[in-house]
């Protein structure tokens, strides 16, 4: 088991820990699916990663655990792959050969075991590419996650995750990222809370903001008499 990291400390584990050799490839784009099956309290993820290697032959992996969340089945391009703990005992690594290409596509599959508790916190923790990416610009990585029918995700990280667009996608939500997250986590419920807890710091900002104004508004008004 391992203990559990606040997302923000998660993100500065996964991303500033990679070695200078794997600093020169450059992570392209990311496109995550992830699917839950609320009868099997399983999430299956799909990662499809493009990577210019520059010249590296493998490319180093990683992924941050949180509290009792198990990873299954993990695999690159369909090939069984085996997540190793670092020195500090909280990071899994791996490596995955590489075809000497430009531009090369690394699909990484596995499945997330969640514990059975109820209101359900979701976590899904990522397993991320240790390469910086070409272009740090929203959109570079596109998070898609699906729930079943009946269910909303609330006070979720990443905060933008939100209800798809498109007709097509029936109770799916998502997000675009700068760069890979090293977790996206949410509570799950028939129906969301209000106020849920980003709906109670959304408040305290805006009221915040009105006092502020408030406040100017009646300096400027002194000091224009």
């Amino acid at each position: 088991m391992y203990a559990p990291v606040y997302p923000l400390l998660a993100i500065l584990a996964v991303c500033t820990s990679h070695s200078p050799a794997a600093g020169q490839g450059r992570l392209v784009s990311a496109e995550l699916a992830a699917r839950l099956d609320a009868v099997e309290h399983v999430v299956t993820v799909h990662i499809h990663y493009k990577i210019q290697p520059h010249g590296k032959s493998e490319v180093p992996l990683a992924v941050v655990r949180f509290g009792e969340v198990a990873l299954e089945n993990v695999r690159a391009n369909d090939v069984p792959i085996t997540l190793v703990l670092d020195a500090t005992g909280l990071r899994p690594t791996a490596t995955v050969a590489l075809p000497v290409q430009d531009t090369v596509s690394l699909n990484i599959t596995y499945d997330v075991r969640i514990p059975e508790v109820e209101p359900r916190r979701i976590r899904i923790p990522i397993v991320a590419v240790l390469w910086p990416p070409q272009q740090a610009v929203a959109g570079a990585v596109v998070a898609r996650v699906s729930l079943p029918s009946g269910t909303v995700p609330f006070d979720a990280f990443p905060s933008t995750l939100r209800r798809a667009s498109d007709t097509e996608s029936a109770n799916t939500y998502t997000t675009e990222l700068h760069v890979v997250p090293a977790l996206i986590t949410f509570s799950v419920a028939s129906r969301a809370p209000w106020p849920s807890a980003i709906t109670g710091i959304e408040l305290m900002v805006c009221a915040g903001l009105v006092l502020v104004g408030i406040i100017g508004w009646r300096r400027f008004r002194v000091e224009m008499r």
